[in-house]
């Protein structure tokens, strides 16, 4: 998997992508 790094990313865009990965996920 691609390393995921929160530093390159705002909280926002943090929020987004984590929400996406955990709905894709399920």
């Amino acid at each position: 998997m691609v390393q995921f790094v929160p530093l390159t990313l705002t909280e926002d865009e943090a929020w987004r992508v984590i929400l996406y990965v955990r709905s894709f996920g399920k």
